[in-house]
């Protein structure tokens, strides 16, 4: 991208200021001066600094100012883009969207299908090594071995029908998601508390606690929560 030649000057400008800046914050101060002696040369150095941070405070303000215009244009036009883009495969996406859900309903009824001819096998299979197994016992008893056939029917009988084969459909596949939804938070809490869920599952609202904070002040006392307090420098920039 061509620069203009005012955005081009604020590039320079913001070069130059930051190189004496870095001067100035790099500017060593001999702390081996008496209390007395030390606050003056604290003092200076401090509004050497910062009178330019609030230059490229100031700076960055003005710069943006110059290169806003261009930029407004440039999200105008990609506004406009993604508009048309929106516009032309929303059909797409609708269709895609319909498709998947119908496909997730009918996988579901093959699902269902599957385990009920599997049912139906496995029952079936199990009925016919129930009949072997009573024509068995009958014939020991038949030929007096009474105690051989009792210890056959007291066997239980596993079996199972061959396995069902899978419906296919060229091109499709399905696969299951799992997900989890908070149905009670404060036994999930509880939860937690207790060891028996991990405390990852909770998660702090950030944003909250530090509006807490922010009014509160001193006054916040929340178990678990520290007041963290920051000293921040705010100047006026003309």
């Amino acid at each position: 991208m061509e620069l203009t030649v005012a955005q081009k000057q604020v590039e320079q400008k913001a070069v130059t200021l930051h190189d004496k800046l870095v001067e100035a914050v790099q500017a060593p101060i001999d702390t081996s001066l008496d209390a007395a002696d030390l606050k003056p040369v604290i003092a200076a150095h401090m509004q050497r600094v910062g009178d330019y941070t609030l230059l490229a405070q100031k700076g960055e303000k003005e710069g943006l100012a110059i290169f806003n215009p261009a930029k407004d244009a440039l999200n105008k036009a990609k506004a406009e883009l993604m508009a048309v883009i929106k516009k032309a495969t929303a059909p797409f996406i609708a269709a895609k969207t319909m498709g998947k859900k119908r496909l997730a309903e009918l996988q579901e009824m093959l699902d269902e299908c599957d385990a009920e001819l599997q049912r139906r096998a496995d029952e079936d299979a199990r009925n016919r090594a129930e009949e072997q197994q009573l024509r068995d016992a009958a014939g020991l008893e038949a030929a007096g071995m009474s105690a051989e056939a009792e210890s056959i029917l007291e066997t239980p009988v596993v079996a199972s029908g061959d396995k069902v084969e899978k419906t296919k459909v060229d091109g499709i596949s399905t696969r299951k998601n799992y997900k989890a939804e908070v149905v009670d938070l404060s036994t999930l809490v509880k939860a937690v508390n207790d060891g028996t869920a991990p405390a990852g599952c909770l998660i702090a609202d950030q944003k909250v606690l530090n509006g807490m904070a922010k009014a509160l002040k001193e006054n916040l006392a929340i178990p678990g929560v520290k007041l963290v307090v920051e000293t921040v420098v705010v100047g006026r920039t003309g």
